[in-house]
């Protein structure tokens, strides 16, 4: 915090923020959005040790004060997964620096949770975890990639074989010539199609960051269950 005049202007937790010289908090920036349907979402950060910090949204206005508690719940739950470590007061100097940036959309019915995260133990280089999360706002239900098609297994079937031909466009680069079905795991909805892509290290070098296969959805309509709950929450 800095002085300015009667004012302490700085920040806290990640937000601007003014106060009086008494501590008495004035303003506080909590990077309000204002989202479909009226409902609004803030920015808080969470400090689970002096040198990691986790950011995420919270819901605000909905008029189902339960769902929107549940569906904060989730949120938050699984922004603050990615803190597994528990430090060890026996060896203090042992810790990692994590990193979340979380950020919350809604388009019709459906939620989206964007979470970026930023991981360092210290060695050469630290890493990154992209992971996406997509919620119904009327009933709380969290969606999986099997969730969009009629028949997953045969879904899965495609989904890969697209994949491992654009990956045989660029032999050399990856741990195996394709990858399986079962590997098929995170994914981002585009506009105009579906983005399958991996961890780091999982089907390449670090070096490749991670990996993205992009889809449209006119080449898999007829696997995608157009009547179901996931397609018609976004469409």
């Amino acid at each position: 915090m800095l002085t300015d005049g009667p004012l302490l202007r700085g920040t806290i937790n990640g937000h601007l923020t003014v106060a009086d010289r008494a501590g008495n908090i004035l303003m506080k920036d909590q990077d309000l959005s204002l989202l479909e349907g009226g409902v609004r979402s803030r920015t808080v950060t969470w400090y689970p040790h002096e040198h990691s910090f986790i950011t995420y949204p919270v819901l605000e206005g909905m008029s189902d004060t339960g769902l929107q508690d549940e569906l904060n719940r989730v949120i938050e739950e699984k922004a603050k997964g990615f803190w597994r470590f528990r430090p060890d007061p026996e060896d203090p100097y042992f810790f990692p620096i994590v990193e979340v940036y979380s950020t919350v959309q809604i388009k019709k019915d459906l939620m989206h949770i964007d979470l970026l995260e930023y991981e360092y133990w210290f060695g050469a280089h630290g890493g990154h975890t992209w992971d996406n999360v997509y919620v119904n706002i009327r009933n709380g239900k969290v969606y999986t990639l099997d969730d969009l098609f009629k028949s997953p297994a045969e879904a899965r079937k495609r989904l890969s074989g697209k994949v491992s031909e654009a990956m045989a466009e660029e032999r050399g680069k990856y741990f195996e010539d394709e990858v399986q079905p079962e590997q098929l795991q995170r994914f981002h909805l585009e506009d105009e199609g579906l983005l399958i892509y991996f961890d780091e290290y999982e089907i390449a070098p670090y070096a490749a960051g991670m990996p993205e296969f992009y889809i449209p959805y006119s080449e898999i309509m007829d696997l995608i269950d157009t009547e179901g709950d996931f397609w018609r929450a976004f469409n």
